[in-house]
């Protein structure tokens, strides 16, 4: 016994160590950090289900218009984003030499006209023979060759100014100014603002669920906080390869956007179109995250609660539509639930 205690007093400095350890472990495990859990109680909304596909603003009615020949441009009458009639002349360019032209070609006209004229009446009592007949016939040439070259020319006059052809925008001018000349490549476009519509690619797989006439809510690219409520007016009749991904086979879906602000909405902007396939009205519904799967199975972590004691247990739920954010819970939970919110 005295021999111990020799030792421990010798030794007091390693019980010492021993016993803080042991404190030490003692009151971490004491003071260990609880983990806590987010529960959240099942809500009531409206579900819609969509197929959502990436595509692009595009209008039916685009305008491409061009001078037949170059010439000098004299006269225009707008500046891109004006508003245009129908009629409303856009560009001329110098037709002058086309009139003058073409007061020749009337001249040359009234010539062989008389002269068909004349040889009809000359040879109006005289037997038809092969000579007569290659004089009347060679006379009727050139008379109809006369009556072309005039109304050539009269097409062209017509052709030296660019009409509206419908009631619309002006969207693209050529950079030439008046008094420069302008090509025949040179190009004049008007959109009519009622025909914009979003096309958009959807995959075979999901085609069979898209029809026409269905609520299409569209997010642009340029402005992810807007949605803009469109309809689905055309469905290809024929499949096409995606140009956006590789031996994918799809449909071009288009829908139509009524009232559309072509200054808002502009041809060629990018976004998403998701088409609504399915809607649950005021159904019960938990977000996707707090759900799991297990063989095959869909399970939340319901809050069971005794006393101040709080466990959780799996809960398998039968789930009806779903979004990217939440999913329509048909049995298995009531409103009075809490789960685990998820991560």
């Amino acid at each position: 016994m005295k021999s111990i205690l020799h030792f421990l007093r010798k030794r007091w400095y390693i019980i010492a160590i021993i016993l803080i350890v042991v404190g030490v472990f003692v009151w971490r495990v004491s003071h260990k950090k609880q983990v806590t859990q987010t529960f959240i109680s099942p809500t009531r909304q409206n579900v819609e289900q969509t197929v959502d596909v990436s595509g692009t603003v595009d209008a039916t009615s685009i305008a491409d218009m061009r001078f037949l020949a170059g010439g000098k441009l004299i006269y225009e009458s707008v500046k891109e984003g004006d508003k245009i009639l129908r009629g409303q002349t856009i560009a001329s360019i110098d037709a002058r030499d086309v009139q003058k032209t073409l007061q020749e070609s009337l001249t040359n006209y009234m010539t062989q006209r008389s002269n068909f004229d004349q040889t009809i009446e000359d040879y109006k009592d005289t037997a038809l023979n092969d000579t007569i007949q290659r004089i009347l016939q060679k006379n009727q040439y050139s008379l109809n060759n006369a009556v072309a070259d005039v109304e050539l020319k009269n097409i062209a006059i017509s052709n030296a100014s660019l009409y509206s052809p419908f009631t619309g925008v002006v969207t693209q001018l050529p950079s030439v100014s008046v008094g420069s000349q302008v090509s025949a490549t040179d190009t004049f476009e008007v959109i009519d603002p009622a025909s914009i519509e979003f096309s958009g690619e959807v995959d075979e797989v999901d085609v069979g669920s898209v029809h026409i006439g269905q609520q299409v809510h569209i997010i642009l690219d340029a402005y992810p906080n807007e949605t803009v409520n469109a309809v689905v007016n055309s469905i290809a009749m024929k499949a096409t390869a995606s140009t956006k991904s590789s031996g994918e086979t799809v449909f071009i879906v288009k829908a139509s956007i009524p009232n559309a602000d072509i200054f808002h909405t502009r041809v060629g902007m990018n976004g998403t179109m998701k088409i609504v396939t399915a809607t649950a009205q005021n159904v019960l519904t938990v977000p996707i995250a707090a759900t799991i799967d297990k063989n095959g199975n869909t399970y939340v972590s319901v809050k069971v609660q005794n006393g101040k004691n709080i466990t959780t247990r799996d809960q398998q739920i039968t789930t009806g539509l779903e979004n990217d954010d939440v999913v329509e819970v048909k049995s298995g939970l009531s409103d009075s639930d809490q789960i685990v919110a998820g991560k």
